[in-house]
């Protein structure tokens, strides 16, 4: 491994301990390397120790991502593009040199928008943007040729054995390009809907940036289960937060169940049948005062799909609309903490250093988030 990563990352982080569990995967495991360093680089700003060799073992993990990415030619049914990849000779890398004023940013798919802020504080705009690829296409070229004449040879074997003339390196390839060219429009409409995805992801980031940078709610609820039509809302709680992440006011209510609760929720959350009976609101009572307190503001919450489907079924049964734009701090979290495995609202607030963890209570867990949203903000320079 130490021998694919040396081109790309300094020597004395190639052979990082850390990264034994990429050696397997060799040049493939680019994404997992830069995660690795990514880690490195905030364990160390954290610190406010210098990180720029982590930096640069991040950035050049990202562009031997871009370089063999340029190898999945033939990434469709069975034939991935790690397979030519496995003919990059080790010498066809002595001559590559990562610069980041040359390279850029853009064709750095494993690079995300924290990476490539820490690179522009640090070194500056880039001069252009290219793919490794580009200036060391003879590696490309190189490997597709080992690739293609060892595919043929591997055809042609059986071939010989049962006495069939053997396939010259033109025949093969035009057999490759019919193959192919038969996953053509599938693979098109593939790329459209990547796009729109991508689109649609950009135009919700700006909209919870923006969200962020004002006046906003945070909402979070207590079920007895997780089926919005057949199971009920048991607890809402709220908070109002003004510009700067400060909490500007809070609401907090228990709601009376139609049905005994779960004895597996009253051991998640403390919230009894008989609490329920002597201090909960009605349904409606409930949701016209959480409608009162949280205006029109845009609403945020952990999961927010969960909390908005119980809310407006809920509103629905109260004759009401809970109508209020809400955003996920889950897709909130992935952005500023890619390098997290699990992104649970207990997993996040211990990542973040939060004083006050969340309890399965709805206004400490609505408290947990707001701690996530200051973090965030931070990372995402809000």
């Amino acid at each position: 491994m130490t021998d694919w990563l040396t081109p790309f990352v300094p020597h004395h982080l190639a052979a990082n301990p850390g990264l034994n569990e990429y050696h397997l995967y060799g040049p493939n495991s680019s994404s997992g390397v830069a995660k690795f360093f990514r880690a490195r680089v905030r364990e160390l700003k954290k610190a406010k120790q210098d990180y720029e060799y982590e930096l640069l073992a991040l950035y050049g993990a990202a562009a031997m991502g871009s370089l063999f990415t340029a190898l999945k030619f033939c990434d469709v049914q069975g034939a991935y593009g790690h397979q030519v990849a496995a003919y990059v000779a080790i010498s066809d890398l002595a001559d590559i040199k990562v610069d980041y004023r040359q390279l850029g940013y853009h064709t750095m798919t494993d690079l995300g928008k924290t990476d490539v802020k820490w690179l522009i504080v640090r070194f500056g705009e880039p001069a252009e943007h290219q793919s490794l690829a580009g200036p060391y296409s003879n590696v490309v070229r190189k490997a597709v040729a080992r690739y293609c004449w060892s595919e043929l040879a591997n055809q042609n074997g059986p071939r010989k054995s049962l006495g069939m003339p053997e396939l010259t390196l033109p025949e093969w390839l035009r057999e490759q390009v019919k193959r192919y060219l038969g996953y053509a429009k599938e693979g098109q409409a593939r790329i459209v809907k990547v796009q729109e995805q991508q689109e649609a992801f950009e135009a919700n980031f700006k909209v919870m940036m923006k969200a962020l940078s004002g006046d906003f709610a945070i909402v979070d609820i207590e079920t007895t289960g997780l089926n919005a039509g057949s199971d009920e809302i048991i607890e809402i709680g709220a908070l109002l937060v003004a510009p700067g992440f400060v909490a500007a006011g809070e609401f907090s209510t228990l709601v009376k169940a139609t049905r005994p609760v779960p004895r597996n929720i009253t051991q998640l959350t403390g919230i009894e049948q008989t609490l329920l009976n002597r201090e909960g609101a009605s349904l409606r009572d409930a949701m016209e005062r959480l409608q009162a307190f949280v205006g029109n503001l845009p609403v945020f919450a952990h999961n927010a799909p969960f909390d908005q489907g119980f809310l407006a079924f809920a509103a629905t049964q109260c004759g009401t609309s809970f109508s209020n734009i809400m955003h996920d701090t889950i897709s909130l979290s992935r952005w500023a903490f890619p390098e997290l495995d699990s992104y649970k609202l207990i997993n996040v607030v211990k990542h973040v250093g939060a004083e006050a963890l969340p309890n399965h209570r709805a206004i400490g867990d609505a408290k947990a988030t707001l701690a996530i949203l200051r973090a965030a903000s931070k990372e995402l320079e809000v």
